[in-house]
């Protein structure tokens, strides 16, 4: 059985994508185009940084040079990003570093949701 890795990165309901060590996306699929809720196009042109809150740029940096100085991936990152409609997402990343190619590949997991919901209960407590 033959494996289609191209055909799964496009077809899959799970957001994907590869990114450079310089902080850009080098590929997204689909379905993370619509977490990010941006085209590739745009995604392809800005640095992650700008999609990111600001707030949580100290830690997802921090924990990503720990994990890369070892040539690891990162097993749960949370971060928030803001969407071209102002929406604030949640994304729960698992990332692999592929040292052949000197990128990150990585999948996320839109949490905003689990969030509020954890928020609230804590908050009713």
């Amino acid at each position: 059985m033959s494996f289609d890795f191209e055909t799964f990165f496009y077809q899959t309901n799970t957001p994907a994508c590869f990114a450079s060590m310089e902080g850009y996306f080098t590929l997204v699929n689909p379905a993370m185009e619509k977490a990010l809720g941006r085209p590739a196009n745009e995604i392809y042109k800005t640095h992650f940084t700008k999609m990111m809150l600001p707030e949580d740029h100290d830690e997802s940096f921090q924990v990503m040079a720990q994990k890369l100085a070892k040539e690891e991936g990162v097993d749960t990152l949370v971060n928030r990003y803001k969407t071209a409609d102002e929406r604030i997402v949640t994304l729960l990343w698992n990332t692999t570093y592929v040292k052949e190619k000197d990128q990150i590949f990585a999948t996320a997991f839109e949490v905003t949701a689990e969030k509020c919901k954890l928020m609230a209960a804590c908050l009713n407590q």
